[in-house]
């Protein structure tokens, strides 16, 4: 199943629960769905609720009509990929209860590292000599790197930096953290930025 097919599953079932349960109940029942989605897309790290909207458009007390939006995030760090799913739903409250229908899932895929964004990583990719990165070692690597993208696309890069640059260093008796290391000297050197010192 793909992201959208889980996230149309999850948005059908969570209107549901909107629907049918009390708000003491709702709490639980979300997060047995934010399990079992997340169960079905791991290895994906998936962030539910990065941001949620509503805009009333129509009002005639006690009559109230909103369009809710809700966003989601899930992380495909092998692939350098994350999906944004925008999930939009109709609130409709009338005296004693609320009424809610799903209105539509949209899914937009982007990759998590670009010249615009992360130029900082995008550089680091390009100065690593992969050739001389062993499979093993690979992973580990590669999850560093996301790392600091994710750090760089949300402004913290230098405080991400610091962290990688005091694991790494426990790391260099291995030489793929070796190449790694030189990479990033090169790619700080490069753009001006400062490593942290030993």
């Amino acid at each position: 199943m793909g992201v959208k097919e889980v996230f149309e599953e999850f948005a059908e079932k969570y209107v549901e629960a909107l629907n049918e349960i009390h708000s003491e109940e709702l709490d639980k029942r979300l997060e047995m769905l934010e399990e079992e989605i997340r169960e079905k897309l791991r290895p994906l790290e998936v962030e539910f609720f990065v941001d949620t909207a509503s805009y009333e458009y129509f009002s005639a007390p006690p009559y109230h009509h909103y369009l809710c939006m809700d966003i989601h995030r899930v992380i495909d760090k092998g692939n350098g990929r994350q999906y944004f799913v925008y999930v939009a739903y109709h609130h409709k409250q009338k005296p004693g209860h609320s009424e809610y229908t799903l209105e539509s899932i949209e899914v937009e895929e982007e990759s998590l590292i670009d010249d615009e964004r992360t130029p900082f990583t995008k550089r680091l990719i390009e100065e690593i000599p992969w050739s001389l990165i062993r499979d093993i070692w690979l992973p580990s690597i590669k999850r560093l790197i996301f790392e600091l993208a994710e750090a760089e696309s949300e402004g913290k890069l230098e405080e991400k930096l610091e962290e990688v640059v005091e694991k790494v260093r426990s790391s260099l008796w291995v030489y793929d953290y070796q190449h790694f290391f030189s990479a990033l000297k090169r790619t700080a050197g490069f753009l001006g930025l400062p490593l942290p010192e030993d």
